[in-house]
């Protein structure tokens, strides 16, 4: 179950990634266009918790469901033994508050941070994308749960020489892909410079730069879900919350990822008006709609849905490697779409090997250490 949530999360990230790039083909006003991608997707996730309300209905009736989708709403304040179990109206509201700037917080960050991803396949090809994309989230990710505690510091000595591997492999990977580019006729050098002739090496460059600072906030997005979530340990004891099974774990995190796109659309749907306002709709997002469903119901939502129920499954460093899957997968996928314009270099494959190795190392050793608590 786990190692299929693992190909779920990668491969949805793949369909993402390729699907909104080829929406970008005929764009012409990539902000905008990027806003409404991320409005459709975010869209996407208020029907996570209805629909697994739906399925739950179906499947086990109604027994055990009273309750939770309002606790993963409005989460009722922590209480302690030495507490009276009465909490007055005003200490209720000011929990709800917190729990709700918590999550205006949390959809501003993934904001962020999937608007950037969108600007930035507006302006550069999918693999360059995914490479700086994934390595921005893999990175800080990695270290925002350590240093916060949340993940184990465990071989932390290993774990790091792994990581500095695979950043080793990446860095190969990103030197030699110009050299794949330049046999493939993509670029060209100057005869009279002896530099390489690229049109769009500042696009390139402002795309790298925008996703790159964007997907920062991703860690600090995922330090604060792992301790805001209404399944997180709670230090003191609450007893008007029984210990929870796997299955009400699962309908509970459903529920809070709707909550924060629901907020996210509030965020979102202004922008939206004010730049439609000041520049003319494009209708890239209408009349490719049918690629725009394809990126939302067969790459985002099962990559969101696999990548919070794995952290919540496994340890929570187990879900990073998932990210330096996605660099793997994105780049056999441009292989297989451009087999006949694409030509691989040694080192390409050397550096995609070492990479793929100590990946699958540093996922055994998280694996492992995540049912040795």
């Amino acid at each position: 179950m786990r190692a299929g949530l693992w190909i779920v999360a990668v491969v949805g990230y793949v369909i993402q990634t390729k699907t909104i790039s080829h929406i970008y083909t005929d764009s012409t006003n990539k902000h905008l266009d990027a806003l409404y991608l991320v409005f459709s997707h975010f869209l996407a996730w208020t029907l996570v918790g209805p629909l697994t309300q739906l399925f739950c209905r179906l499947k086990y009736g109604t027994t055990g469901r009273h309750g939770l989708w309002h606790r993963a709403f409005w989460a009722a304040p922590p209480r302690t033994p030495d507490l009276e179990r009465s909490i007055s109206g005003s200490c209720c509201s000011k929990w709800q508050l917190k729990r709700f700037l918590r999550i205006v917080v949390l959809a501003s960050l993934l904001g962020i941070s999937l608007y950037t991803f969108f600007v930035a396949l507006g302006l550069s090809p999918a693999l360059d994308v995914a490479i700086i994309h994934n390595l921005s989230m893999f990175e800080i990710v990695s270290l925002l749960l350590v240093v916060a505690g949340v993940a184990s510091r465990r071989c932390l000595l290993r774990n790091f020489a792994l990581m500095l591997v695979i950043l080793l492999g990446i860095l190969v990977v990103s030197y030699t892909k110009d050299t794949c580019d330049m046999l493939s006729g993509k670029v060209s050098i100057n005869p009279k410079t002896g530099e390489l002739d690229d049109p769009f090496l500042f696009d390139r460059l402002k795309g790298a730069l925008i996703c790159g600072l964007g997907s920062l906030t991703v860690g600090p997005a995922s330090v604060m879900w792992h301790n805001w979530t209404a399944t997180a340990p709670i230090e003191s004891e609450d007893l008007t919350a029984p210990n929870l099974n796997a299955r009400e774990t699962s309908y509970i995190l459903n529920y809070e990822i709707s909550s924060v796109g629901a907020v996210a659309l509030l965020i979102f749907g202004p922008l939206i008006l004010l730049s439609s306002k000041e520049s003319s709709i494009n209708q890239v997002a209408i009349f490719k709609s049918a690629w725009i469903l394809i990126s939302i119901f067969a790459g985002h939502i099962p990559m969101i849905l696999a990548l919070v129920h794995l952290s919540e499954r496994v340890s929570p460093q187990f879900t990073t490697t998932c990210f330096v899957g996605s660099i793997v997968f994105v780049a056999l996928a441009e292989w297989i779409a451009e087999s006949g314009q694409t030509i691989i270099t040694r080192w390409e494959v050397i550096g995609y090997l070492t990479l793929s190795i100590a990946g699958l190392i540093l996922a055994y050793q998280y694996w492992s250490s995540s049912f040795k608590k």
